[in-house]
């Protein structure tokens, strides 16, 4: 359906500074009796982006309703992914809510130091947390490295470095 639409025909709704060139159809959708969806374009200064697809079964609210509403789900959806994906927060093997409170705050507060560590960093491209995951990573292999190399040049025996890595 998007070869379709041309954006420029649409109309603007702005939401929280950003602009959107929207596309709304009203009717039966596969299970749902009634639902608008959206087809947004946000607009930028050398075009548009790839066209999000919104769904509402409220047919009370209006474009720009639905867009924030999204906006802000979006952040949560994304941050519940992250957290599931890349901080383990859907393996925990607790019961009692005491240890999944404990668990959550861990997990909380190992993502707030990756948004703090992004925020600091952001001049070095580290736009992700992600991003923010692999140097944190890369960090830590060049210094494991480092380790390594140096007790070797010492003369460290190999076995001996094992057992100050605790991995013997």
């Amino acid at each position: 359906m998007k070869k379709y639409i041309d954006p420029n025909t649409l109309d603007t709704v702005t939401v929280d500074g950003k602009n959107y060139k929207v596309y709304t159809y009203e009717d039966n959708v596969a299970k749902f009796p009634y639902a608008k969806v959206l087809i947004c374009y946000e607009v930028k200064e050398d075009g548009f982006k790839s066209p999000l697809y919104l769904i509402s079964t409220d047919n009370l609210l209006d474009a720009q309703t639905i867009i924030k509403y999204y906006s802000y789900r979006w952040n949560i959806e994304t941050s519940y992914k992250y957290f599931k994906s890349n901080l383990a927060f859907d393996k925990y093997r607790v019961r009692s809510s005491l240890s999944i409170e404990r668990y959550f705050l861990i997990v909380f507060l190992a993502y707030n130091f990756l948004e703090l560590f992004r925020f600091n960093c952001r001049k070095q491209g580290l736009e992700t947390i992600g991003k923010v995951q692999e140097h944190l990573n890369c960090l830590t292999a060049k210094a494991l490295v480092c380790f390594i190399y140096g007790n070797l040049k010492q003369n460290v025996a190999l076995e001996d470095i094992f057992v100050k890595l605790k991995i013997a």
